[in-house]
């Protein structure tokens, strides 16, 4: 019997025949068979059954026949970053998703009514809510919005806005509130955050004015008073407790006189 060792080494080729033996065979004397490279290539590694081409650096996927590999719309770039067309979705809730709808744009979104609940672009970031915009960011400013309910659905108005010249208070609508509540309303509170003090625009549609504020921190004793008018602007400066046309201030105040006359003062605290 020739030993293994002997014979001279060769690599094999698909052809080449060799000696098996057969285990579905009875008869030991007729279990020893031949066979080619091929073959036993077939039963241990079926690749024969695999077809198809594909994309370097490209995320391969099965066809739909089950056999046959294409490229998948993943790509990896250089094992530093994964490239995907458009979104990322919630499987078996397709309406979850996180992905970008264009170039320069990303979204979250949870809901398919509220559509993307925050989203992003090169000038503007935008959170919304089921009943629409909440926060939005943009180059001139940002804006903060709440609900109201005018009618039966609720929707977003804006209520607070930083511009590039200031900041806007924004009022109530007549449905909102009582006629007292409507003008916009800044309020201060104390350190226990159950007391404050309130500012309150007008609550009817009057003329637009604004109040600009003297540049100098102004004596104990005196008083704010309009010491000129810019065209919607009333200048104010400080004076002292007293002024014409009703007599002194005190005495304005105590009597329900107007105040409004050039020259008058205009309190801003308690009278002394």
């Amino acid at each position: 019997m020739a030993i293994i060792y002997s014979y001279p080494f060769k690599a094999a080729a698909l052809a080449d025949t060799v000696v098996i033996t057969d285990s579905e065979t009875v008869d030991p004397k007729k279990k020893t068979k031949k066979t080619s490279v091929s073959s036993l290539r077939d039963v241990i590694l079926p690749v024969d059954n695999v077809t198809g081409t594909g994309t370097a650096g490209t995320i391969p996927k099965w066809s739909s026949d089950g056999s046959t590999l294409t490229d998948s719309i993943i790509k990896d770039q250089g094992g530093l970053d994964v490239l995907i067309p458009r979104f990322i979705k919630h499987d078996g809730d397709t309406d979850n998703l996180f992905g970008f709808n264009g170039l320069g744009k990303f979204l979250v979104s949870v809901d398919a009514t509220a559509e993307d609940q925050f989203s992003v672009e090169s000038n503007s970031i935008i959170m919304k809510t089921d009943s629409g915009t909440k926060l939005a960011a943009g180059p001139t400013g940002v804006t903060l919005y709440s609900d109201t309910s005018e009618t039966t659905t609720n929707t977003s108005v804006a209520r607070f806005a930083t511009t590039t010249t200031g900041a806007i208070v924004y009022g109530q609508t007549v449905a909102e509130g009582a006629a007292s509540e409507r003008g916009g309303i800044i309020r201060y509170y104390n350190n226990e955050n159950d007391r404050y003090v309130g500012i309150a625009g007008p609550i009817t549609q009057g003329t637009n004015y604004q109040i600009r504020l003297p540049d100098t921190i102004g004596a104990v004793g005196q008083v704010l008073a309009i010491a000129s008018i810019d065209g919607s602007n009333a200048v104010m400066e400080w004076v002292d407790n007293s002024g014409g046309g009703g007599g002194s201030f005190a005495g304005n105040a105590a009597s329900g006189l107007p105040l409004a006359t050039a020259g008058s003062p205009l309190a801003t605290g308690a009278v002394n």
